[in-house]
C-alpha cells in the first residue's frame, strides 16, 4: 500500500470463461493481469519512490441471476516490491 495526493495507474486485464452456466446460477471464469502506478505528494505515508507493479491471477465467478452484484473475484497477486504473494476477495459489478 501507498499514499499520495496523486496518482497514475494502469491494468491490463484477460479474461476467459471456463464453464457454461452452472445450476442456472453462476459461470466460472479465469483471469491474468498487470497492474502498474505511482502515486506523489505524500499525505500521511511514504509515495511509491517510483513506478511500482504487480502480475496476477484468480478466479471469477459470475453470477448469472443476481440484480446487484455480478462478479465475484478471488486473486492472487505477486508485487514487483514485498514479501510473498497478496491475496484478495471483493465482489462488484461487472467492471
Amino acid at each position: 500500500t501507498f499514499d499520495g495526493t496523486s496518482r497514475v495507474v494502469t491494468n491490463l486485464e484477460w479474461r476467459r470463461r471456463i464453464t457454461g452456466e452452472l445450476l442456472h446460477v453462476a459461470v466460472l471464469g479465469v483471469t491474468a493481469f498487470v497492474d502498474g502506478g505511482k502515486t506523489w505528494g505524500a499525505r500521511v505515508g511514504p509515495s511509491t519512490g517510483g513506478w511500482r507493479g504487480d502480475v496476477g491471477t484468480g478466479l471469477l465467478v459470475e453470477i448469472t441471476r443476481a440484480s446487484v452484484v455480478r462478479i465475484i473475484r478471488l486473486e492472487v497477486a505477486y508485487p514487483d516490491r514485498g514479501k510473498g504473494p497478496v491475496f484478495q476477495f471483493t465482489s462488484d459489478s461487472l467492471f
